[in-house]
């Protein structure tokens, strides 16, 4: 067997796109929105639809 392990790999495709009519406006949403962000609270949003506990992999950034 050649490459990765495939058991090994993990992908998680997520993208949250903040528009304005500027780009100072836009920014100004994303840090409003990072002030509700929740590390608990996104990993429980996504293992709710798999039913995988991402818990288990650790924190990794």
């Amino acid at each position: 067997m050649q490459g990765r392990d495939p058991r090994k790999i993990l992908v998680y495709a997520m993208a949250t796109v903040i528009v304005d009519e500027t780009c100072a406006g836009a920014r100004a949403k994303h840090v409003d929105d990072v002030r509700y962000a929740s590390h608990d609270g996104a990993l429980a949003l996504m293992s709710s639809c798999p039913g995988i506990d991402f818990r288990r992999h650790g924190e990794k950034g």
